[in-house]
């Protein structure tokens, strides 16, 4: 979900215990939210906690050549799914950057080889936007 404002933006999931929800996702577009030098938060994953602020350094005019969002810059490789949140990313991070053992080994087979926490792959992140549904980006 997206806080921008004081105002949450989300999945509306119709929860008869839930007497706060989001306004809907689906009904507003995030350029009419926000703006450039504009910060925001990003909420990810609610079991694991995740947290991101985002910052709008400036907004492009669209092009019509394309057809989905396109990542210009980024840093840093994704946490893996389901890691834990910071702390058990961190305890990733430390298991990982530590001696050969079993629970390295164990580690190394959960998220399906090696992880270099410092690699960002623009290629892949534009790949992965380009299947987005052009709905999805222009309503």
């Amino acid at each position: 979900e997206f806080e921008i404002r004081g105002k949450r933006y989300g999945m509306v999931l119709n929860d008869p215990i839930d007497d706060d929800p989001p306004a809907d996702e689906r009904k507003v577009r995030l350029i009419d939210v926000v703006g450039p030098k504009m910060r925001f938060i990003y909420r990810y994953d609610f079991g694991d906690g995740w947290e991101h602020e985002v910052k709008i350094e400036r907004v492009l005019e669209p092009s019509p050549e394309l057809k989905t969002p396109v990542c210009l810059a980024g840093e840093f490789a994704c946490p893996p799914e389901d890691c834990g949140g910071v702390p058990g990313y961190e305890d990733l991070i430390a298991v990982l950057a530590g001696q050969d053992c079993e629970e390295k080994d164990e580690m190394l087979t959960w998220i399906g080889g090696p992880f270099d926490p410092l690699a960002f792959d623009i290629d892949a992140a534009n790949k992965r936007l380009a299947r987005l549904k052009r709905g999805f980006v222009n309503r």
